[in-house]
């Protein structure tokens, strides 16, 4: 009786044991930083600005969640466009939130209007990303000036937070947002002459057209 006693003593104390282990293996993966970033709209236009040669501009919205429980911040971004079964890395722009005028800052309601570019910059929101509170605004790229109607496959967006930890989503570009609650959330205006089926836009002669 005694020895069976025991057993069970053994057994139950090596569940215990097991189950606290396993809770700070929960904790450990619940508390761990993950981080998914999406591009919910990207506006792609012909540009001249702190390049010695015209770039192709890719103004993109990122939306950020955190499926872990700690918040962490951001310290920057990399993105990469997939054409013909290659991948080639777009060029950061850093300080666009200074460009002068802002970039989309037109009244003319036939082109495509971004309001507050400067505030709605993701960096300059000097927030973290937290579990269960999203984080988003714009950010920019530049490409070289033939990537302005080209065909672009996949678009990777890597998420570089503040302890220099790389976040990748190799499909990054949401495909299923559509335009309306893209305007909503980005504060942006895309009148339907400049609506299309996709997410790249354009700056051809005659005014911003999405393709």
């Amino acid at each position: 009786m005694n020895s069976e006693y025991t057993l069970w003593l053994s057994v139950l104390a090596l569940v215990l044991s097991l189950s606290g282990w396993a809770k700070v293996f929960y904790d450990f993966m619940a508390n761990r930083v993950n981080i998914r970033g999406e591009a919910l709209g990207i506006i792609r236009s012909g540009w001249h600005g702190q390049f010695p040669e015209p770039k192709t501009a890719f103004f993109t919205y990122v939306h950020l969640t955190n499926d872990g429980k700690s918040e962490m911040h951001i310290r920057d971004f990399v993105m990469e466009i997939k054409m013909a079964g290659k991948w080639t890395t777009l060029e950061r722009v850093y300080a666009s939130h200074t460009m002068e005028p802002p970039p989309y800052s037109t009244d003319d309601p036939n082109q495509i209007q971004i309001n507050d570019f400067s505030k709605n910059h993701i960096l300059r929101k000097q927030k973290p990303v937290m579990y269960g509170t999203p984080l988003h605004g714009w950010i920019m790229f530049a490409g070289d000036l033939k990537l302005h109607h080209a065909k672009i496959d996949r678009y990777r967006l890597t998420t570089i937070d503040s302890s220099r930890k790389r976040h990748v989503t190799n499909d990054a570009f949401d495909r299923t947002v559509n335009i309306n609650l893209l305007q909503e959330i980005a504060d942006v205006r895309i009148p339907k002459s400049a609506q299309g089926t996709a997410h790249a836009c354009s700056t051809p002669t005659g005014g911003m057209k999405c393709r």
